[in-house]
């Protein structure tokens, strides 16, 4: 299977061609400071002056073309420990939008965005976003691949004025990865302006839109010095505090449970990381800290087949995550539920990206396959090391190929045993412009000693990307029975699954935007006969910059254990940002399928309407509400109400306070009420403090609170 995927992507590496057209891209040069640059908003040091600034911005979103409103200037300073970008915005003509909010929360403001080709490999960025208030976001993006989740140390400031706005960014060299070598260097760069009042984002230099490695169309940032050597050593101490009150029995006082100060109530931890080369590190965790500051929102299901996904909120997975990524999806990690330890090493050197994990979890849970696995059926009162390894390679122009091994297996207590091994092999190559062809192919061994499976994975993707024009996707995936994937997310196996999608966007003259019809079709088979085919076509409409409305239906034949449907379903949703403290998104679907439990024919239909309000700068509100209703021919409707609502009041860029409120309803499901409350002092990623007190409640029972909780975390970090 491996040979017949090499040979695969041997013959479309044949057709990768460097074809992707890009406008005449000006160099952006970075200057030497003379002198200390102050990170305050206001401009007025001399080495500003003497910067080149970058003025040719052009429309990107949602159609492209044009200028921006008013005057933008951005520069580019540096010194030997930073790289420092300030951009200066006059003459807009319209109200600045600017918020004090939590970190991560700008994609509603005017900012600035910032996009680092440090390896210039065209195929990775780090992503900076600021707004105009100086508040903070950024992320990593790889071959497709966009990650949130992960945190940068950086220094902001940003103020409004009268006709504009400053933003001022100080950036440590040691706070990314870059290619090394000798300096100067050459990185690659796109710089973004958003008008949130318009729904427009500007950029330099002109991006062809949807390309598929969009950042090999970068400027060249020229002059670049970053040190040679690696980004240090950072030690984050941590220490948790809780204690906890429950109520033992129905009708029982709520009582605190004393926790034992030293191995409950009291949690110290230990993150050590050092940067081994410019682009290459090491991270360590001693009995971390896990826990997360938010909880997961409640999911509910009423006709669930397979187990919940959950993302990651975890800072010890997040950081460096793309390097351990893969496209069979090998890594789950949340299926890593509580770590005594861990360790870590990724990073890029030339062509190769290398990622190394391992942990050993005290409180592993079972397989979420449902016909399990040997050895991880049961794994309560034992304990499972898991080790992951990834490396890929930069092959061509623009094209990838990746080796990943995943090792997972129960440390034997009172004769527990389960060993997991799988090997997956995988390639990326774009085919010039917007085309681009994936293939994987995956084989695993799960055993516990007396029982043994082995078993194949591979896929298959061919598309042409969506936003401009006709897009395509082609996808097929072959999952043999005994397949597993224990560090990953796998529910069920023995299947073959196909997918064709159709689209064209189409660009109209006037206040619509973008208009996208598309069509499409899906087949899959298990091996012991169930499975489904459909048709689906939609319609999504964008106008105005801050509007979408769409719509899909879908007919389909589900066939379960002998039992056979025939299906369809109808999904409209609604997205407005009205004002600029007004956003609205109501969504509503109605469809006929098939109850998995009693394999009779249903029909469901399920509602949510979505609000958030900005009513001053520091002041978010966010309403969700969600109804379903499920309906087995033959039995009683099953009903599901959650509502969750969340305020986060910022004070400033540091200190700021969040209270949740979540509640869930209804005949199938679990009543009850969620609180917290939670302040929360985040002068920088790593350094972190934080006050909570969370409370559930079971509002069948009076009501009557089940758990209560309060806690304090705190973080620090040291650079040495």
């Amino acid at each position: 299977m491996v040979g017949a995927v090499a040979g695969i992507w041997l013959g479309a590496l044949s057709l990768a061609t460097a074809g992707e057209a890009s406008a005449t891209r000006q160099p952006v040069t970075v200057t030497d400071a003379t002198g200390e640059i102050r990170i305050d908003g206001v401009l007025d040091e001399p080495d500003w002056g003497r910067a080149t600034p970058v003025t040719d911005f052009v429309r990107f979103k949602p159609t492209a073309g044009g200028p921006p409103p008013g005057n933008t200037e951005v520069r580019f300073l540096q010194d030997e420990r930073a790289l420092y970008i300030s951009m200066k915005v006059t003459d807009t003509g319209y109200p600045i939008r600017a918020r004090i909010s939590e970190r991560e929360d700008v994609n509603a403001d005017d900012q600035l965005g910032l996009y680092l080709d440090t390896f210039g490999d065209g195929q990775s960025a780090y992503v900076f976003y600021v707004n105009a208030m100086g508040i903070q976001q950024d992320a990593r993006y790889s071959v497709d691949d966009w990650t949130m989740d992960w945190d940068a140390v950086f220094t902001t400031e940003g103020r409004v004025t009268g006709d504009g706005f400053v933003i001022e960014m100080a950036l440590p060299f040691r706070s990314i990865r870059h290619g090394g070598g000798e300096s100067p260097q050459t990185w690659g760069v796109y710089i973004t302006r958003k008008v949130p009042s318009e729904g427009a984002k500007y950029v330099y230099p002109v991006r062809e839109r949807n390309a598929s490695r969009f950042m090999r169309g970068a400027a060249p940032l020229q002059g670049v010095k970053p040190a040679s050597s690696g980004a240090g050593l950072e030690i984050l101490p941590g220490l948790t505090v809780q204690q906890q009150a429950a109520r033992p029995d129905e009708g029982g006082e709520l009582a605190w449970q004393g926790l034992d100060p030293w191995a409950e109530a009291v949690r110290p931890s230990l993150d050590i990381r050092y940067g081994l080369t410019p682009n290459v590190g090491i991270a360590a965790a001693v009995n971390p800290d896990f826990s997360q500051v938010e909880a997961d929102e409640t999911p509910i299901e009423l006709n669930r087949r397979f187990a919940f996904w959950f993302d990651e909120r975890r800072p010890f997975f997040l950081d460096g995550s793309l390097y351990f990524d893969d496209p069979v999806e090998t890594l789950y990690s949340r299926s890593i539920v509580d770590p005594i330890g861990g360790v870590k090493v990724s990073g890029k050197e030339g062509p190769w990206s290398v990622g190394l994990l391992g942990a050993l979890d005290r409180a592993p849970t079972a397989s979420v396959h449902e016909l399990g696995a040997p050895g991880f059926d049961a794994v309560d009162e034992a304990q499972a090391a898991n080790t992951l390894a990834r490396v890929s390679r930069d092959v061509g122009e623009g094209a990838t190929v990746g080796l990943t091994v995943a090792d997972k297996r129960v440390v034997p207590e009172e004769g527990a045993d389960g060993v997991h091994h799988s090997v997956a092999l995988d390639t990326n190559v774009p085919l010039g412009g917007r085309w681009e062809v994936e293939l994987a192919g995956a084989g695993s061994r799960t055993t516990d000693g007396a029982t043994e499976l082995l078993g194949t994975a591979a896929g298959a993707g061919l598309k042409r990307r969506s936003g401009v024009g006709t897009g395509v996707s082609l996808r097929m995936h072959e999952v043999s029975p005994d397949f597993r994937q224990e560090l990953g997310f796998l529910n069920q196996s023995g299947r073959t699954d196909a997918f064709a999608r159709v689209d064209h966007t189409f660009e109209p003259d006037g206040a619509m935007d973008t208009v996208q019809p598309e069509l499409g079709a899906w087949w899959g088979q298990e091996r012991e006969g169930d499975g489904v085919v459909g048709a689906f076509g939609g319609h999504e409409m964008r106008w105005s910059g801050r509007h979408q409305l769409g719509w899909s239906g879908s007919l389909s034949r589900i066939q379960e254990e002998g039992v056979e449907v025939d299906g369809w379903e109808g999904f409209a949703h609604y997205s407005a940002d009205l004002t600029s403290w007004l956003v609205l998104n109501p969504w509503a679907s109605l469809s006929r399928t098939i109850d998995f439990g009693e394999l009779v024919p249903a029909q469901a239909v399920a509602a949510g309407w979505g609000t958030t309000l900005r009513p001053t700068p520091g002041i978010r509100l966010d309403h969700r509400t969600t109804h379903q209703r499920f309906m087995p021919e033959g039995s009683a409707p099953e009903t599901a109400w959650r509502q969750r609502l969340r305020l986060q009041w910022q004070f400033s860029q540091a200190w700021g306070l969040r209270l949740v409120g979540e509640a869930v309803h209804g005949n199938s499901v679990d009543t009850g009420l969620i609180s917290s409350a939670l302040l929360r002092y985040l002068p920088h990623p790593g350094t972190a403090l934080y006050v909570g007190y969370a409370e559930s409640t079971d509002l069948a029972a009076g009501p009557q609170t089940q758990e209560r909780t309060v806690f304090a975390k705190g973080t620090f970090l040291l650079r040495l």
